[in-house]
């Protein structure tokens, strides 16, 4: 997790290094760091708490594709900054964990982070 941001601007809410905490009506727009070592095509999925929504934001999509060209010498690592906002929809739950997973096609191995989201009342 590298930062959160409360929506709209001025919203009750705050995010921090565990996790995201807001009011019905609001979001919070997240960014995750990440680093590759490897060029290809990267399936990017999100998990929210029943009743929340997500949303990939400012050019992320999945698959995240990482060019040769972007690791042009060795030990060279391509840097991306995954976006996407999530919010509380119909019913949500009062908690529960954001999971982004992050798999490169035709890997068995992927990397997992989660996220505490919380409803304020």
């Amino acid at each position: 997790f590298s930062s959160g941001e409360i929506r709209p601007v001025g919203g009750r809410g705050s995010s921090d290094a565990t996790g995201i905490r807001i009011t019905a009506g609001g979001a919070a727009k997240l960014v995750f760091a990440g680093t590759f070592e490897q060029a290809g095509s990267y399936d990017l999925t999100i998990t929210a708490p029943t009743g929340w929504r997500w949303q990939f934001t400012d050019g992320t999509a999945s698959p995240v594709v990482v060019a040769p060209s972007e690791l042009t010498a060795a030990g060279v690592k391509a840097a991306k900054n995954l976006h996407f906002t999530v919010w509380p929809d119909t019913n949500p739950a009062g908690s529960g964990e954001i999971v982004l997973t992050l798999q490169r096609q035709g890997a068995s191995a992927a990397r997992v982070a989660t996220l505490n989201a919380s409803l304020l009342s």
